[in-house]
């Protein structure tokens, strides 16, 4: 008869305890694992996490709390500011002050005026 290690016993037991779902540890939205953990974590600043997968808010958005569910994150960029992707602030970074350029709301960078045109603000108005 095999006999099993008490490392392999305690592992099998904490993963009774915090949970298993059909043989697959069970993750909530908001939470991710690292790799080779077993232990989820809230998804940081910055990103958000579904099925334990941890993503970086998508640029033009932010994440400025912890445990987002969704690729909206917080929401978007202000109007006036840009945000690349991973940002954590609705005014990750500032439009460039030339009137060559503008950032709208959601900007995920500072767009160009088009040709014969120019921004007043760089703000898209």
């Amino acid at each position: 008869m095999a006999r099993l290690s008490h490392v392999y016993v305690i592992a099998l037991l904490f993963l009774c305890v915090i949970g298993l779902n059909n043989g697959v540890l069970a993750v909530k939205l908001g939470e991710y694992l690292r790799e080779g953990e077993a232990i989820p974590l809230p998804c940081p600043l910055g990103h958000y996490c579904v099925d334990g997968q941890k993503h970086a808010c998508p640029s033009g958005n932010y994440g400025a709390t912890i445990g987002l569910k969704s690729s909206d994150c917080s929401g978007l960029c202000e109007e006036g500011f840009y945000c690349e992707a991973g940002s954590t602030s609705p005014r990750q970074k500032s439009c460039p002050l030339d009137p060559r350029f503008y950032c709208p709301s959601g900007s995920k960078g500072p767009m160009r005026t088009g040709l014969g045109w120019f921004a007043i603000n760089n703000r898209g108005t």
